[in-house]
């Protein structure tokens, strides 16, 4: 019984940590995507020439978190 509670909680960090990424990847990479393809000039000219910089950071990030669900999972007895 005590190993079903910790597995199940483990479970959850791992969930919790894909939906974040999920998450970053749609704030920090589809957002501005979307934003370049349908031209709100708004958005590309308050972040200049960062843009790529962050874009490429939001997507580092997403991945990171992604593969820190991956390692949680490997903590299931």
């Amino acid at each position: 019984m005590v190993v079903d509670i910790a597995n199940e909680r483990t479970r959850m960090i791992a969930n919790a940590l894909d939906r974040l990424s999920t998450a970053f990847l749609t704030v920090g990479v589809l957002a501005p995507a979307a934003s370049e393809i349908y031209g709100n000039v708004r958005v590309a000219e308050s972040l200049g020439v960062w843009t790529p910089f962050i874009v490429v950071a939001w997507f580092l990030s997403a991945i990171a978190l992604h593969l820190t669900a991956h390692l949680v999972l490997g903590d299931l007895k």
